[in-house]
């Protein structure tokens, strides 16, 4: 997912001082667009009894500029400078939390990533976690809804192949139908610049897919459906988790081609905690949430309670996240069961577009 960055961090309150990096002073940064998760972060936790505070870094810290690779870089070099920081919580895209990955690394300093889906973030080292499932898992879970939910024998991806996100999910796609005895019908490399129209027309003359994946961001989502449905107006579109389902809807317009989209929450959901989340969110910021700001919450969340119980050490913090799922049982998150071990569950869901309330699970 990419987001326009943005940087600060959360302080834990109305403990007791602990050391030279004692819990009021231990601080989890995060980078994101969205600082109205910072007061609900708040709210929520002050409601626990530990209240959680925001400390806008960026206005200290006037040196981090540049745009894309280059300010993800400085972000990171920013977070690792800061000796109260206990945790960070981003970047929001794969490339970002790649680049990132390894000064967090260097520094000891531990390291959520929220949204970033690339399988190569599991080799970044043991300080990188990585709440949303990998582009293999998605990728699986594609497959199988394609082919089990929607009967599609052939399986066309257009995916962005300047992106680690892209190449990462035609990858992950190509394996679970490799594995299930098949292959991609066609794979179709875009740029955000492409010629959209002849990349379309030029697949379909090779090919005529029962489905087709778009794994891209939602500019690149929309031009290639319109050109699909005008060739082909009932395929079923299937939308990775890079495309905003409403911003799709909005700019596809209506067809009759009914699309779907990989969802890592139901904004929906009867779960006690997240209806609260999207009750203190709507009145914060006086709209619903959207996926990516459930992802940021429930990492900001258990990064405040891995600060709570293992103690104002990055170290420990870092323990604390390790055993998630392992020798400690999985944090609940308002997006599911939430733990950074190997073979953990996948939390995805498909949506329809146009019902975003009432997700379809695809099966396993």
């Amino acid at each position: 997912m990419k987001l326009t960055t943005t940087i600060g961090t959360v302080s834990l309150l109305g403990a007791a001082c602990c050391g030279a990096c004692g819990r009021d002073r231990a601080r989890i940064a995060y980078i994101s667009g969205d600082t109205t998760l910072a007061a609900v972060v708040e709210q929520t936790t002050r409601r626990e009894g530990a209240a959680v505070r925001p400390f806008p870094l960026s206005a200290t810290r006037p040196d981090i500029i540049g745009r894309g690779d280059a300010r993800d870089v400085a972000s990171a070099e920013a977070a690792t400078a800061d000796p109260h920081l206990v945790a960070v919580v981003g970047h929001a895209s794969s490339r970002g939390s790649l680049l990132a990955a390894p000064i967090y690394d260097e520094a000891g300093l531990p390291f959520i990533a929220p949204t970033a889906t690339s399988r190569h973030l599991r080799d970044a080292g043991p300080w990188t976690f990585q709440l949303a499932p990998d582009d293999e898992a998605e990728g699986a879970f594609i497959a199988t809804f394609a082919q089990d939910s929607l009967g599609a024998r052939s399986i066309t991806v257009f995916y962005l192949a300047a992106d680690e996100y892209g190449i990462g999910l035609r990858d992950g796609i190509t394996r679970a139908l490799r594995g299930r005895g098949g292959a991609p019908a066609d794979a179709v490399a875009i740029l955000d610049d492409s010629d959209f129209e002849r990349r379309v027309a030029e697949s379909l003359r090779r090919v005529t897919p029962d489905a087709v994946v778009l794994a891209s961001r939602t500019p690149e989502a929309v031009a290639v459906a319109r050109a699909v449905r005008r060739r082909l107006p009932h395929v079923p579109l299937i939308l990775a988790d890079g495309v905003d389902g409403g911003g799709f809807a909005a700019g596809a317009g209506p067809g009759a081609a009914p699309a779907w989209s990989v969802a890592w929450w139901l904004p929906g959901s009867p779960d006690p905690a997240s209806r609260a989340f999207v009750e203190c969110f709507v009145r914060v910021a006086g709209r619903p949430p959207r996926q990516q700001e459930a992802m940021y919450y429930d990492a900001l969340m258990v990064a405040a309670q891995a600060l709570r119980a293992a103690g104002p050490h990055r170290d420990a913090v870092r323990r604390y996240l390790s055993a998630l799922g392992v020798t400690r049982p999985p944090y609940h998150g308002i997006t599911g069961p939430i733990s950074f071990a190997s073979g953990r569950p996948t939390n995805l869901v498909m949506l329809r577009i146009g019902d975003a309330a009432a997700g379809r699970p695809a099966p396993r």
